[in-house]
């Protein structure tokens, strides 16, 4: 008997701590993706990017004509 009232004790404050959680709402995530994909290609009259004005001129030639956000890896 005393095994059993001890083990009840020792439930008690657990059962507390349940009841006294507030629950709130789920709150809604975004889950997005990013996918790479090759759009086309453009031909570069130099071969070789040397410096940096060499990668202006080619984004520029390239992002003159979007009208949407770009994000670009050189």
């Amino acid at each position: 008997m005393r095994k059993h009232d001890y083990a009840e004790q020792l439930w008690l404050p657990f059962v507390d701590v349940v009841k006294e959680e507030k629950h709130e709402p789920a709150k809604r995530v975004n889950v997005v993706s990013v996918k790479l994909v090759r759009e086309k290609t453009m031909l570069y009259k130099n071969r070789r990017i040397r410096s940096p004005l060499d990668a202006y001129l080619l984004m520029k030639e390239f992002l003159s004509k979007v009208d949407l956000e770009h994000f670009v890896v050189l």
